[in-house]
């Protein structure tokens, strides 16, 4: 699929999980220049505690997708309104850590979702050491994207992401 028409999709929904305020403010900053919408939190434990509303949200939308009367415009707009496509997961912060929070978050995907829904989850890390982007993919990361974060990374990025949520 050709670039352009990444720029046709719907604009992505990313989840900034970042503890450093100016990396929230630069890489949410970013996210919206590339015509995308952002969410910030600034540890792990709120972005597993975040995704788990998600999750659960998405199962009541299918699940009303799936009755009889189908489900409502509103509550089609909530859920498009609040999904997560892609979380942007720092390594190490306080309270939980970004390896662990993709744990949870595998685990949560898993256990409620279960049909075998996957979000993206791309670490964002200034380290180059083997061991941590090892683990990244031991527990669950599709990615990793080195800081400085850099505008035309973060678009190559997420437009490939964006091609595969939406086809």
């Amino acid at each position: 699929m050709a670039s352009d028409d990444a720029e046709k999709l719907p604009p992505l929904r990313v989840l900034v999980v970042e503890d450093n305020v100016f990396n929230q403010v630069v890489i949410s900053n970013m996210i919206r220049t590339l015509g995308h919408e952002c969410v910030v939190m600034e540890n792990g434990r709120m972005a597993v505690n975040m995704m788990t509303k998600v999750f659960h949200e998405s199962v009541e939308v299918q699940r009303m997708r799936d009755s009889p009367g189908g489900i409502s415009q509103e509550w089609a707009e909530h859920a498009f309104a609040t999904r997560i496509d892609l979380i942007l997961m720092d390594l190490y912060m306080p309270v939980m850590d970004g390896f662990v929070a993709t744990e949870e978050i595998r685990s949560l995907e898993e256990r409620i979702i279960g049909d075998g829904e996957h979000i993206p989850i791309i670490a964002t890390t200034a380290t180059t050491d083997r061991y941590d982007l090892r683990r990244c993919t031991q527990v669950g990361m599709d990615d990793y994207m080195l800081k400085p974060v850099r505008l035309e990374r973060l678009r190559k990025l997420l437009s490939a992401y964006q091609e595969l949520v939406y086809y």
